[in-house]
């Protein structure tokens, strides 16, 4: 509930390109931690990388609220807002499925090195993004 107010008072000072570029490198170096904690089976390494992504990730969905809001008008930002706030929920639940049955087939570290590589994926897409805007 605090991170929120702080990360919305970081994004007006430093501006959305680099809230989006840095709130998404803060969620996949906080994954990366959990896949490496994963590997080496060490409760308080997955424990710091959860809280890093967590950080990252309740930032970074304030700025997607704070880019739908400048992208989308009228009729259009219901949608939008509706598709922002039910995209990661989805995706969280397809993770929900999948990750228990790469586990079970590849451990781990393997499953969590997952999530860490859609991070990186997504880092990049979010650069790129970036870019193309400016």
């Amino acid at each position: 509930m605090i991170i929120p107010l702080f990360s919305g008072i970081i994004i007006d000072r430093i501006g959305l390109g680099k809230s989006i570029i840095g709130t998404s490198f803060i969620s996949t170096f906080g994954s990366l931690i959990v896949a490496f904690g994963a590997y080496h089976s060490s409760f308080n390494t997955l424990l710091a990388g959860r809280i890093i992504f967590g950080i990252g990730t309740e930032s970074l969905y304030i700025v997607n609220m704070l880019n739908t809001t400048e992208w989308f008008f009228d009729q259009e930002f219901s949608l939008a807002m509706g598709l922002s706030s039910s995209i990661p929920t989805l995706f969280a639940s397809l993770a929900g499925l999948l990750v228990p049955y790469t586990f079970h087939l590849y451990g781990l570290g393997f499953a969590m090195s997952m999530g860490a590589g859609l991070c990186v994926i997504s880092t990049f897409a979010s650069v790129f993004a970036v870019i193309l805007v400016n």
